[in-house]
C-alpha cells in the first residue's frame, strides 16, 4: 500500500533538487510514512471522483521531461519572424528583429519584445515593440514637445526611459544629447523631411 499517494511539490519528498513536474500536486509512489523515498512500493490507486473547476485543466500522465512549448515571434506588421521550440521552464532566445522599419508614418525603431522570455511555461505569441523615431512622448507624431523632452533629458533635467529613450536617440549613437533634440526640432519645423 502507498503511504502518501498525493504529494505536494513544496512540502513532501523535497531532496533539494528542482522538480521537473508542473502544477502543485502530483501522484507519487515514492514515499513511506516517514517521508523517505521508496521505489519498491507497488499497488493499485483507485481515483475518487474529481471535479474539475478551472477553465483549463492539464493532466500529465507518466514521467519524463515536461513538454516543450512553441514561441512565435511577430514583427511590427504582425508578420511571423520565426518560431522556436523551448523546453518547459527554460528561457527563449528571440530572433533578430529589424532594427528600423519605415512606412508612410515615418521610421520606427525596435525597442524590444512585449513579453518576458526567462521562463516559458506555455505556448506564446511575442510581438516586437517599436517606437516612431523622434516621437519621445509616444503620441505617434513628432513635434516640438518631443524636441523639448529630448533637450531636458540631455541637460539632466528629466530622465527618459524605455521606448521614449530609444525614440529620442535619432542619430543612433547610443545616447540622447542636445544634437538629438535639435534634429527633432528641425523635423518638427519642416526644415528636414525625415530623420534617416
Amino acid at each position: 500500500a502507498f503511504a502518501r499517494p498525493v504529494t505536494d511539490l513544496e512540502k513532501e519528498h523535497n531532496t533539494g533538487k528542482p522538480y521537473t513536474k508542473g502544477g502543485t500536486y502530483f501522484v507519487s509512489t515514492l514515499e513511506n510514512k516517514d517521508n523517505r523515498p521508496n521505489d519498491g512500493q507497488t499497488g493499485l490507486i483507485e481515483s475518487p471522483t474529481i471535479r474539475l473547476t478551472g477553465p483549463t485543466i492539464t493532466l500529465k500522465i507518466g514521467g519524463g521531461e515536461p513538454a516543450a512549448h512553441t514561441v512565435s515571434f511577430y514583427g511590427i506588421d504582425g508578420q511571423l519572424i520565426g518560431s522556436i521550440s523551448v523546453p518547459y521552464g527554460e528561457s527563449a532566445t528571440a530572433p533578430e528583429a529589424p532594427q528600423t522599419v519605415t512606412n508612410a508614418n515615418g521610421t520606427y525603431v525596435f525597442c524590444g519584445w512585449d513579453a518576458e522570455l526567462d521562463s516559458v511555461t506555455e505556448d506564446m505569441d511575442v510581438y516586437a515593440e517599436y517606437a516612431l523615431l523622434g516621437d519621445v512622448d509616444l503620441s505617434e507624431a513628432v513635434n516640438m514637445s518631443d524636441a523639448l523632452l529630448a533637450m531636458r533629458h540631455s541637460m539632466g533635467l528629466d530622465e527618459l526611459t524605455g521606448k521614449s529613450l530609444v525614440a529620442a536617440d535619432v542619430d543612433f549613437d547610443g545616447s540622447v544629447v542636445i544634437t538629438d533634440a535639435l534634429i527633432i526640432m528641425r523635423l518638427s519645423m519642416g526644415i528636414i523631411s525625415s530623420l534617416v
